[in-house]
């Protein structure tokens, strides 16, 4: 059995750890505060947590509701060791479904006795956990999926090496002898794995990494085996897919974001989709007529266009950017108006359908727990026209459309930059 204790008061520890020690022969860990106790709990697995309620930083309630919150750790079984004897406090604790409460001071028998009748039953430890809040996939770190279906390999090599290498394995037991070859900082585990299983696979990856962490990612197919994986020590999950807009949904969140646009799609993966959607929307219900995104690059002569920008998470900024040719506003005008275009009235409603445009994307952004702030739009007109030019894959996205049964063009642009950039 590991047990955790967490106390501010050495000598309680160490009467403690000598108890469990000598009398029980469990392992122990000592924590001196509850910071620290949350930070162990991430880190390695543990049977038992016997925990103070007094203590600096965070107190034993806190680091009880903490626990409680956690999808991983909630289930971990936990003793309360304190002098705490009023009974408004220990229905409040029974509210928190501890196991057991100890009373100071220490008493050898109590504790081993009162412990041992708890009939605790070890939980599946896995090695070191460490610090994975830093580690991805880039293209200088490389990672390994092991799958045994060749299908769902070849697929996944397909979409994931646009952001990384990743390497391959047939079976768990080959990749672990990849991993101890050449270890890389994210392991993905699929099924059919072969006579290895999933928890031992994990825990010989965590004993060849030593003190390097690496972060294990467990394919799954549905919240069940969700909680299995976690139980077996994984640090995440993904969910197994064959369709390319949501294995880039999933799978972004394990790639290390490089330049503005890559930190934006790991912001909001689905970003670029719901701008095509939102712009769609927009230029077909002011046309009253369904538009049609090209999908091959067009020739554009801009004669207006109208910029807002928004601020997401005060990370990065979107350039959103309606780019329309004279034919087209004016078309959109004698729908609206009845008659044609006066240069005010182009510019009133270029500068509309882009307010249209942004207010759908900063839904999509609040939806999906991303904060945005816009500016007003600014309008500009082209005299002699101008040719709209690619806005190129490492800064934005660029969107052209067309009303059906015409040939006049619209178009959407988005320019990313990053905050601490300007």
């Amino acid at each position: 059995m590991n047990v955790l204790i967490c106390d501010d008061d050495a000598s309680t520890r160490f009467v403690l750890r000598r108890i469990l020690a000598q009398n029980l022969g469990w392992n122990v860990v000592e924590s001196g505060d509850g910071v620290d106790a949350l930070s162990q709990l991430s880190r390695r697995r543990f049977d038992l947590l016997l925990l103070d309620l007094e203590m600096p930083a965070l107190s034993g309630f806190e680091v009880l509701e903490v626990l409680r919150e956690s999808e991983s750790l909630r289930e971990i079984p936990v003793v309360i060791v304190s002098q705490e004897r009023r009974p408004e406090v220990i229905m409040r604790l029974r509210e928190q479904h501890v196991a057991g409460y100890l009373l100071k001071p220490i008493h050898a028998e109590q504790v081993a006795d009162r412990l041992a009748n708890l009939r605790l039953k070890p939980r599946v430890h896995t090695g070191q956990r460490g610090d994975i809040s830093n580690l991805h996939l880039s293209r200088g770190a490389p990672s390994i999926l092991v799958d045994g279906n060749l299908d769902y390999r070849q697929f996944f090599l397909a979409e994931a090496e646009r952001f990384g290498p990743v390497r391959v394995a047939e079976s768990a037991a080959s990749a672990v002898a990849q991993f101890r070859k050449s270890p890389v900082d994210v392991v993905f585990i699929g099924t059919q794995l072969g006579v290895m299983n999933v928890e031992t696979m994990v825990r010989k990856l965590r004993e060849a990494a030593g003190d390097r962490p690496v972060r294990v990612v467990c394919i799954v197919n549905d919240a069940k085996a969700k909680e299995e994986a976690d139980r077996l020590g994984c640090d995440d999950t993904m969910v197994r897919t064959m369709v390319p807009s949501v294995f880039t949904s999933e799978f972004s969140r394990f790639v290390k974001p490089s330049g503005p646009v890559a930190v934006l799609q790991q912001m909001l993966p689905e970003f670029k989709n719901a701008a095509m959607h939102s712009t769609d929307q927009v230029f077909g219900m002011m046309l009253g007529a369904e538009t049609e995104l090209l999908q091959e690059p067009a020739t554009m002569s801009v004669a207006l266009q109208s910029t807002i920008t928004i601020e997401l998470d005060e990370r990065v900024a979107v350039a959103a950017t309606v780019h329309v040719t004279e034919a087209f506003v004016d078309e959109v005008n004698r729908i609206l108006l009845g008659h044609d275009s006066t240069d005010a009235e182009r510019i009133a409603t270029t500068s509309e359908m882009v307010s249209r445009a942004v207010r759908r994307l900063r839904a999509h952004a609040s939806e999906n727990g991303c904060k945005s702030v816009c500016t007003l739009p600014a309008t500009v007109t082209h005299g002699t026209f101008q040719l709209l030019d690619d806005v190129g894959e490492e800064r934005g996205f660029l969107l052209r459309f067309h009303r059906r049964e015409s040939t006049a063009l619209c178009a959407l642009s988005l320019v990313v930059k990053l905050l601490d950039e300007e």
